[in-house]
């Protein structure tokens, strides 16, 4: 398994033609805000991933994330691998 934290923003979508701007600067927030902390940001649909971060640096990244404009939520969460249904069907 492994930590990440997702991050969720608002009112981007609205923004029309200049959402890649807003978008680049949500993400310029971001990496300012987590200057001194060392992770990656992954951007997906509508969302971002921050990952590859020292798990004693969760809760300070989470008060970070709290005092970035445009975030609209973020939680913790881990990945796990999960299994084709073909391979659980052979398990049988």
């Amino acid at each position: 398994m492994k930590n990440v934290i997702i991050v969720r923003y608002c009112e981007i979508h609205l923004k029309g033609k200049n959402r890649r701007y807003f978008e680049r600067l949500l993400i310029e927030g971001i990496e300012h805000a987590l200057k001194d902390v060392a992770h990656k940001l992954i951007t997906m649909n509508t969302r971002y991933l921050i990952e590859d971060y020292d798990e004693a640096d969760a809760e300070f990244i989470c008060e970070k994330l709290k005092k970035v404009c445009g975030v609209h939520s973020y939680s913790p969460a881990k990945i796990v691998k999960t299994e084709s249904k073909e391979k659980k069907a052979s398990l049988k």
